[in-house]
């Protein structure tokens, strides 16, 4: 069911470990249905809760100082999240190809922004959005980047309607993520300026 946000019902924290469930469970829930757009169904039928879970709790218990993880929340249950790490932190794919001459300790990269496909459209990713983007800016990040896949249309307006710029257009299996058929490789990065 949907419901309106009214951005007072909403309250974004620092996600911690014993989240990695609901957050496993959100994740599973968004690629089931909002990937079935673009995805084969035989990838989508190979999708497993416990793997989810499993790969939410290695990140949050893996995760660095340096990087954050936030959920959003909606009377106690969490309808979305996003990851922020240093670029230096990541793999190679989500280096911006122009990079406008900031130095890489300049760099930030937006992962796992997931919104639960039923409250999409209710300004939860806006929020999220925010949060970051307050969050690049108070601590000196100069450039932030996100890749996501070609073929998802509706995350790639979303970013554009909040200011990301294509970077690249690009092939690659992303090492951590889940493997995906060829025909899901097709990668867009999008790049984020902060004026400072």
């Amino acid at each position: 069911m949907s419901h309106r946000s009214t951005h007072d019902d909403i309250t974004i924290r620092l996600a911690v470990l014993n989240d990695c469930e609901s957050i496993g469970d959100l994740h599973f829930k968004t690629h089931k249905q909002s990937f079935s757009k673009f995805a084969s169904p035989s990838w989508i039928k190979a999708r497993t809760n416990p793997s989810y879970i499993k790969f939410w709790c290695d990140h949050l218990a893996k995760q660095d100082p340096s990087e954050r993880t936030w959920k959003a929340e909606r009377g106690g249950c969490i309808v979305g999240t996003v990851s922020i790490i240093p670029l230096e932190r990541s793999t190679k794919i989500f280096h911006p190809r122009y990079h406008h001459g900031i130095a890489p300790g300049r760099m930030a990269c937006l992962r796992l922004m997931y919104v639960d496909p039923d409250e999409q459209r209710n300004g939860i990713g806006r929020i999220l959005m925010e949060k970051v983007k307050g969050y690049l800016s108070s601590t000196g990040y100069q450039l932030a980047t996100l890749i996501t896949h070609v073929a998802n249309k509706e995350a790639r307006s979303f970013y554009q309607r909040m200011g990301w710029e294509l970077d690249e257009i690009f092939k690659a299996q992303v090492p951590e993520f889940f493997p995906e058929p060829e025909n899901m490789r097709q990668r867009a990065r999008y790049r984020y300026l902060l004026s400072h």
